[in-house]
């Protein structure tokens, strides 16, 4: 909750008097974070501010603020809601302007019963660090820093120690409430105590224009400062002396380790030379029988190089010799083919022969029918003439079937007889084949 203006202390050199924290009136970087319609603007600019940074996140209250302070070339209004953190939140609106927060105002709405809440607008909050780093404050002038962001003030607090923004500011102003007036909001003795624990000094509790809502004027302490510093580094250095002592040992059980093992390596070593002269005697001895063995291996290869020649001249043979087998079994084939289709033939005349004895059995009987007619003897007479005509036609051709037939017969022999000796002819040279790998087998060298 903002207030009307007070009295402010001006950030001095550490060792100043009070009195001249009031005379001196000139300082160098002065923020405001929430500054509202910054009632304060008369006594801010008394102090005269190199440069004066005003923030807030109402947008409606910034523009106001940016008409007033138009033709003023030291001020710069920027709109934005900043909390520690960056990221997507809500901006609560009241029926008093100076009351928007980041946090719904639950306390505040207790202790003021009037107060009613108008609106709550979707806004993305920015980083307290990342918006005062392109101020680039000179941790060696006197700057100012007031914090007036009700519910958000320990967190953005603590973001910009973080990010060593804090440190750069000579004083620190802090307007909250003495109990939590808004949701999530830390009371403001605890927030005074964490910048006393961070090197700011507590100076003034003004609470003049609000009980409730104090302002707490607090001034940076160097030398403090510069113990925090020192006891993060003593730390710092104390846990890199105890990873040093943890690394020390660990490369003192290496070092036994290591130790243990050259000593097995000497004993192997030791081991490995007493073999090596004994493998020295049997490469000796074994070179010894390698040459009996290469003059052995020499004559061998001279046999084994003669019966190479006679393995290849057989193989050779038997090359040729399964050519011809192969050539036989296709003719015998060819034969087989040609034995079935004249016997199929043979099948086709013995029953045309049966057909025309059958016939002929006919015509006996006919002219047995036309001898023991007399009316009709002329008749069978011509008759019988014809049927000795048919009969002699047919007794031609069963003869001519007859005599195909016995051909047949003699050609099937033909070939029965050559496929018995081409069977002789290749059992002969498998006996031949036989003999020549038993003669093979029989030479250790091969």
């Amino acid at each position: 909750m903002r207030l009307e203006s007070q009295a402010l202390m001006t950030p001095v050199e550490e060792g100043s008097t009070a009195q001249e924290w009031e005379t001196q009136q000139v300082i160098d970087t002065l923020v405001h974070l929430g500054s509202g319609q910054c009632s304060e603007l008369d006594a801010y600019l008394s102090l005269q501010p190199k440069r004066l940074v005003l923030v807030e996140a109402d947008a409606q209250v910034a523009a106001a603020l940016r008409v007033r302070t138009d033709e003023l070339p030291n001020v710069q209004v920027l709109c934005n809601a900043v909390a520690g953190i960056a990221g997507p939140a809500v901006f609560h609106r009241y029926s008093l302007p100076e009351t928007g927060s980041l946090h719904p105002a639950t306390g505040l709405l207790q202790l003021l019963p009037g107060l009613k809440p108008l609106e709550e607008v979707p806004i993305e909050a920015v980083a307290a660090r990342t918006l005062l780093e392109p101020l680039q404050v000179d941790a060696g002038g006197d700057n100012l820093l007031v914090i007036d962001l009700p519910g958000e003030e320990l967190p953005v607090l603590q973001a910009l120690w973080d990010g060593t923004q804090l440190q750069r500011f000579s004083q620190v102003k802090l307007r909250c409430g003495r109990e939590p007036l808004y949701e999530g909001a830390e009371p403001a003795p605890r927030i005074v105590r964490w910048l006393e624990d961070h090197g700011f000094d507590l100076l003034s509790e003004d609470d003049s224009q609000d009980p409730d809502c104090p302002c707490w004027t607090l001034q940076r302490n160097i030398l403090q400062l510069r113990s925090l510093e020192l006891a993060q580094q003593v730390a710092g250095l104390q846990a890199q002396l105890r990873q040093l002592d943890q690394a020390c040992d660990e490369q003192a059980g290496k070092l036994a380790d290591q130790n243990a093992q050259l000593e097995q390596a000497n004993q192997a070593k030791a081991a490995q030379e007493k073999l090596a002269a004994d493998r020295q005697v049997q490469i000796q001895q074994l070179t010894q029988a390698r040459d009996e063995q290469a003059k052995l291996a020499g004559e061998r290869q001279a046999q084994l190089d003669k019966l190479q020649q006679e393995r290849d001249t057989a193989t050779k043979q038997v090359a040729e010799q399964k050519t011809q087998l192969e050539q036989a079994n296709q003719a015998k084939a060819a034969q087989e083919k040609l034995a079935a289709d004249r016997q199929v033939q043979i099948q086709q005349l013995t029953q045309a022969r049966d057909e025309q004895a059958k016939l002929a059995a006919e015509g006996l009987a006919q002219l047995e029918a036309l001898k023991q007619q007399a009316q009709q003897i002329e008749q069978l007479k011509l008759a019988k003439a014809e049927l000795d005509k048919e009969t002699l036609v047919l007794t031609g051709r069963l003869h001519d079937a007859q005599q195909r037939l016995q051909q047949q017969e003699s050609d099937n022999l033909e070939i029965i007889h050559r496929q018995q000796r081409m069977h002789e002819e290749l059992v002969r040279a498998e006996a031949q084949i036989d003999l020549i790998k038993d003669l093979l087998l029989r030479e250790p060298a091969l």
